[in-house]
């Protein structure tokens, strides 16, 4: 059987459940789906139906730190790749989840020290939705997956990324955002959310 016959399967079967659905708002082609190789890393094409998509996300001003760049493309990367872990069944998808822990663990001490244990932690796999354009780290969808809280989310960017970033979220009405001081240091923002988040 050809290796990537399940992947091709799985995209079908998104076109035909899910490309009608509200709020797609005609951003994602799914007709257009094809699969690709994962290693060239996520974008816009790749995006699930609008209802994983229960977050939106704005970034500005967002730099990998010299020393963790490498890190934290790997990490993307990771994450991108592992996105499917959904669709799994059974005792793989608890093997594949302690896999997973322990591999956020390796790479991120705030992840290890403080929102996880060797055996059970938060799959955070909106990382897996945004890129790296030389040092600048964006978000390729404006909204994202929502598997761990945003200010989880924004607490592990910030061991990877230099302080002064800023990311938004809008979730049922409501915006919240953070920047980012320092490792594992967040100051809420106060401030009006950018326009593209205000609709």
């Amino acid at each position: 059987m050809h290796h990537g016959a399940p992947e091709r399967a799985h995209a079908k079967q998104v076109r035909r459940t899910h490309s009608n659905e509200p709020g797609c708002g005609g951003r994602f082609q799914f007709d257009s789906f094809e699969p690709r190789d994962l290693h060239d890393g996520p974008d816009e094409t790749m995006s699930p139906s609008a209802t994983d998509f229960p977050m939106r996300c704005h970034v500005e001003s967002a730099t990998a730190r010299p020393d963790r760049r490498d890190d934290l493309d790997d990490l993307i990367r990771q994450m991108f790749n592992r996105r499917n872990h959904a669709y799994v069944g059974g005792q793989e998808k608890m093997w594949l989840k302690v896999e997973l822990v322990q591999s956020l663990r390796t790479q991120s001490r705030i992840y290890r020290d403080a929102l996880s244990n060797k055996m059970e932690g938060p799959l955070p796999f909106a990382l897996g939705f945004f890129r790296l354009r030389g040092s600048t780290l964006e978000a390729v969808s404006d909204t994202l997956p929502q598997t761990v809280p945003p200010e989880t989310l924004v607490r592990i960017l910030s061991e990877f990324v230099e302080p002064g970033a800023r990311f938004w979220f809008a979730q049922e009405g409501e915006v919240r955002g953070w920047e980012v001081a320092g490792e594992d240091a967040l100051q809420a923002l106060e401030e009006p959310p950018p326009d593209a988040l205000s609709a």
